[in-house]
């Protein structure tokens, strides 16, 4: 049997799949037969090769042969191997699979609590990668905390299905509130470790625990709440992308239009009411 490769390509150039409407990426069927978009819209697949596929995100893989135009072949040998009604590559009659990691798109997406235990209600995630998800951590009852800005950073994987990420935090970290401070106050000898852990759930909720060890490792104290999602990402980076444009900057932080309009003392960056009232006026607002 041959090695098999896999190959991604871009759909650009590809006039079969072209007219066809997308609504989601992975599987799709058309009246030619089954492909699978790679991105958002579907306007790239796989083609021209094998490809190892978790198609429900159970952390086991199919393969599949993808013809030139991208459809999979069916019912037929290719490089000498078999692959049955469904496409999946056969030895014997029985369907090889690999064991991957778990899909974790389902990760993406703003999530909120209503417990009074943490010290944020919303989170965003909005990127993961081989080490981990990226978190914005958002508290509504701060104007600071705006809902699409916050406290970021990376959270590490800590299985190989992804459905676990956690990291170290220190007990000084802005976001710990004034009610935590004798629950997560340093030792005597100042030593003091406080996990975060995020699992994911199978009902799709996200499950964030907070444990205080003490200078032996032990764990003196826990706090937890379940995170129900409630948006998408992608309405996320739609609200993201509107809010960015009337703050008149761009997604690169450059000004647009509208931010060139308030570029009060030319230094491409949009001036706050504070800086413009100073300079159109010669106001001193702190006289006010």
């Amino acid at each position: 049997m041959r090695k098999k490769t896999a190959v991604l390509v871009l759909s650009a150039g590809l006039s079969v799949l072209t007219a066809i409407s997308a609504f989601a990426s992975g599987w799709q069927k058309n009246e030619t037969g089954w492909w699978y978009g790679t991105n958002a819209d579907n306007s790239t697949w796989y083609s021209n090769g094998w490809q190892w596929i978790d198609g429900n995100g159970d952390g086991i893989a199919e393969c599949y042969y993808f013809d030139g135009n991208g459809y999979i072949a069916e019912n037929t040998v290719v490089d000498g191997s078999s692959v049955d009604g469904n496409g999946a590559w056969t030895v014997n009659g029985v369907v090889q699979t690999k064991q991957v990691a778990a899909q974790t798109a389902s990760w993406l997406g703003e999530y909120k609590t209503d417990s009074s235990t943490m010290a944020y209600r919303e989170m965003i995630i909005d990127q993961m990668d081989d080490s981990g998800i990226y978190v914005t951590f958002n508290d509504p009852k701060h104007a600071y905390f705006s809902g699409l800005i916050g406290w970021s950073t990376l959270i590490p994987w800590q299985n190989q299905e992804r459905t676990i990420a956690s990291h170290n935090i220190p007990v000084e970290d802005r976001y710990m509130p004034k009610s935590w401070e004798n629950r997560f106050s340093p030792q005597e000898d100042g030593s003091v470790t406080v996990d975060e852990i995020l699992e994911y759930c199978s009902d799709g909720t996200i499950k964030v625990t907070y444990q205080k060890k003490d200078s032996n490792g032990k764990v003196v104290h826990t706090d937890s709440a379940i995170f129900k999602k409630s948006r998408t990402i992608e309405e996320v980076t739609a609200e993201r992308e509107y809010i960015q444009y009337i703050n008149g900057t761009n997604a690169d932080g450059t000004l647009n239009d509208l931010g060139k309009q308030f570029d009060y003392d030319n230094d491409g960056r949009l001036d706050t009411k504070e800086e413009a009232a100073m300079m159109l006026h010669n106001v001193d607002l702190s006289e006010l």
